[in-house]
């Protein structure tokens, strides 16, 4: 009966001191310092600069961020996102800047600086010890954990979206080299015609297309176009053009990459062999 005794004693004791810790812990992360106190969703304009480089500027589009410069571009939206957490950062050291201090840790010439609308931050050098990063903003200093900075050195071809089409793009023609599709009332044709194709593969086959996401997108190399694949798509819920706008892709290559060029971006998508071969073939497993 003793033994049991304070065992259910000992378990009380580890209750209320674990009651203990998790006020103590929440305490202290209500008393935390932020970086800043941007409102992160009135954000409208966003402006990545590394050194002397030129500038990267990002702006919103109907609640989507795109890339205004230095070329107008789709952008990844969940980097763009991990760009904005620096802003609500939790600092673990500050202190007021002087001119002294700018150059102990880097931000006399800072390797980025961050804009967020009018706001600027400052990015300096890493901890000799910590996994840590100086900052400045406004008028202090502050150390901040250094897996905040990982997106702050993405350059303008990291932030592009890997998709190959919007993703509320519909096609509703799709003409490749060997084959070609097209909606009609919700139905698909293909030439040349092919009995055994399902309904079902014929969409799979669409949805690849839709939905392929590139290995990496980077700016046109002026390689010739070998042969082409030309798009339609559905006009956009909400507005009163019937038109389909087309697509023009151009293929660079189909091995050891298959690459597609977007005219329209300048850009290369770059996708491996097999995942070219599921493209442009719809009997390809």
């Amino acid at each position: 009966m003793r033994t049991r005794w304070l065992l259910n004693l000992g378990l009380v004791v580890l209750v209320a001191l674990l009651a203990v810790f998790a006020l103590n812990k929440r305490d202290t992360d209500d008393d935390r310092i932020l970086l800043t106190a941007i409102d992160l969703d009135s954000v409208k304009t966003v402006r990545l600069q590394h050194g002397d480089d030129e500038p990267i500027v990002i702006g919103q589009q109907l609640d989507k961020w795109v890339l205004l410069a230095p070329e107008p571009a789709r952008a990844n939206q969940f980097k763009i996102r991990n760009l904005l957490r620096l802003a609500a950062a939790a600092s673990e050291w500050q202190f007021a800047a002087n001119s002294d201090s700018l150059g102990k840790y880097g931000l006399d010439k800072p390797v980025a600086r961050l804009w967020l609308d009018d706001q600027v931050i400052h990015i300096g050098a890493r901890h000799p010890l910590k996994n840590s990063q100086y900052v400045l903003y406004k008028d202090a200093v502050h150390m901040i954990p250094a897996h905040y900075f990982d997106s702050s050195a993405y350059g303008y071809v990291d932030l592009i979206s890997s998709r190959l089409f919007a993703d509320h793009r519909q096609p509703v023609v799709l003409e490749l080299p060997q084959l070609r599709l097209q909606r009609n009332d919700g139905t698909w044709t293909i030439e040349p015609e092919d009995e055994s194709l399902t309904a079902d593969r014929i969409n799979d086959f669409v949805e690849q297309w839709r939905n392929v996401r590139a290995l990496a997108v980077v700016r046109y190399a002026g390689r010739p176009v070998l042969d082409r694949v030309r798009v339609n798509f559905a006009a956009d819920e909400g507005t009163t053009n019937q038109t389909r706008d087309q697509l023009e892709l151009g293929i660079l290559s189909y091995e050891p990459d298959f690459v597609l060029y977007r005219q329209d971006e300048n850009l290369e998508y770059r996708f491996t062999e097999d995942t070219g071969k599921r493209l442009l073939n719809i009997n390809a497993e």
